[in-house]
């Protein structure tokens, strides 16, 4: 496992998931909306090379961001997809990378929202760098 690789997107992903937390927190009608996830289930490996996002062809690494920090979980580590308002419990995100040279972060919040980002990763000596973010869809 690239861990220079999965720390970039790591970082990517938790700044993502923290800013729509923080948002979703200031809705005025939270009864309705739902609470934003508190939790989140990051998944890190390979897929198909492709330019668009497919869902992981081999799983490398899984982890939970929370309150508590980053913790290593098990690769076989499911979110709670019990739902709250718009939101489900827990959210759910896949950082893919390809050989091309191309990576995609892959975030569900809920039943029907979610988010997929493409990047292109550089890769000099000891220096992975994860530039050029574009969204790629919403759901």
């Amino acid at each position: 496992m690239n861990r220079d690789l999965c720390n970039s997107l790591l970082k990517i992903c938790i700044d993502h998931y923290q800013k729509e937390y923080n948002d979703g927190m200031m809705l005025d009608n939270l009864e309705f909306h739902g609470t934003p996830p508190k939790s989140i289930i990051i998944s890190f490996g390979f897929s198909q090379n492709n330019d668009d996002w497919k869902p992981l062809a081999i799983k490398e690494a899984a982890f939970r961001y929370s309150s508590q920090g980053l913790q290593i979980v098990s690769l076989d580590t499911v979110p709670d997809y019990t739902e709250n308002g718009m939101y489900y419990q827990e959210a759910y995100a896949e950082l893919c990378y390809q050989e091309n040279g191309i990576a995609f972060i892959m975030i569900q919040y809920g039943k029907r929202y979610a988010r997929c980002y493409r990047y292109n990763i550089v890769s000099q000596e000891n220096n992975v760098q994860i530039i050029n973010e574009k969204l790629i869809w919403i759901s």
